[in-house]
């Protein structure tokens, strides 16, 4: 019998020269819109190279919270920091 082939799979290259910190860090994020809670204390940290998926029922809030992350909207309150910068500081170096 033959041997069989594997392919080689690489890591990808980090966002940070410091691989133990988190690519994206989440902390006690808040958004609501009117009176209804959309995304309520989330905490979520990423690691550099890490796959993650966002599951749930339609209005939990998923959209959202990816919105968020992308810069597409403004938090009511919490942090969100990519590759070591604060998002909100990252918006403010673009104007």
């Amino acid at each position: 019998m033959a041997d069989s082939v594997r392919p080689s799979v690489e890591s990808p290259t980090p966002l940070r020269s410091n691989a133990s910190a988190p690519a994206v860090r989440l902390e006690h994020l808040h958004k609501r819109f009117g009176e209804r809670v959309i995304v309520d204390d989330v905490d979520l940290h990423i690691a550099p190279g890490e796959l993650v998926a966002l599951l749930g029922e339609s209005g939990s809030g998923k959209s959202t919270l990816r919105n968020l992350v992308a810069g597409l909207g403004p938090t009511d309150s919490g942090l969100i920091e990519i590759a070591g910068r604060r998002l909100d500081t990252l918006r403010s170096e673009e104007h």
